[in-house]
């Protein structure tokens, strides 16, 4: 869907867009359109356009589905790939035709790479589709790549996410104590939070951002946050790093709390 000017009309011609975690609706659109699909391109969790986690039952599903259609699946991997010494698709347990990558493979320098099946790729060994470019293995972005690669072992990512599950579990335990509209969410070090309109809310597709989401609160909660010294990401989104103290996860939780306070007493 386009979100800015520039983009041509022929780009939203040939996009279907689909329902997150709702595979009824998914199937519908698969089975009506199988013949003029040529892949399915999808986040386990979506990140930059807001945190969405897909169901594993849904993901499931839909890889099943791909296989019967004859779709090809790509699971978009450029930043949950810092879910899991894997990827998030070896937590879920579910292999895709296609895995796209980026961000911290080029340790903080512009790269992206593509893996998949062999039989996927047997396009490029037999001259069907040619792949080239002015930076593809750009030295400089590999040596990076590969230092970051391997500071990221097995315990990094358990670090991680531990300090993510903290801000988790202690955050909505608090808000739910005391009924505060204010959740947090996904199932990685990059995740997301929400004040919504109503208590017990949940953001289970991007269309709950634009029905659920008090946007005034998430504004005041991002400017106060980074007047602190923390800075997430306003449209609901917070990534950790390694270099992060348990001091660091402890005053973020704290310093949140005392800021919800403040959005609360004042309304």
């Amino acid at each position: 869907m386009p979100d800015s000017d520039g983009i041509p009309s022929y780009k939203t011609d040939n996009v279907v867009v689909l329902v997150q975690n709702d595979f009824a609706a998914c199937e519908t659109i698969l089975r009506n359109n199988a013949d003029e699909i040529a892949c399915l391109i999808m986040e386990l969790q979506s990140c930059a356009g807001g945190i969405v986690e897909l169901e594993k039952e849904f993901v499931r599903k839909i890889r099943a589905l791909t296989e019967e259609l004859g779709i090809l699946l790509i699971f978009d991997e450029t930043i949950t790939l810092r879910a899991a010494y894997g990827g998030l698709q070896s937590v879920y347990q579910i292999k895709p035709d296609m895995t796209v990558l980026g961000k911290m493979i080029g340790g903080g320098l512009p790269i992206g790479a593509v893996g998949g099946s062999r039989k996927v790729f047997r396009v490029l060994e037999d001259n069907q589709v040619m792949l080239s470019g002015t930076h593809h293995g750009h030295p400089l972005a590999c040596a990076a790549g590969s230092a970051c690669l391997e500071a990221m072992d097995a315990d990094a990512y358990v670090r991680l996410n531990a300090m993510a599950e903290k801000i988790k579990t202690e955050l909505n335990s608090w808000a739910r104590e005391f009924k505060y509209p204010f959740i947090v969410f996904g199932s990685f070090s990059v995740f997301g939070y929400a004040f919504t309109k109503e208590l017990g809310q949940s953001i289970t597709t991007h269309r709950d951002y634009w029905n659920k989401i008090d946007e005034d609160s998430m504004n005041i909660y991002a400017l106060e946050m980074a007047t602190r010294g923390y800075f997430p990401v306003h449209r609901g989104q917070i990534g950790l790093t390694l270099p992060m103290t348990d001091e660091d996860v402890g005053g973020y939780i704290e310093t949140t709390k005392d800021i919800i306070r403040l959005i609360y007493s004042e309304e």
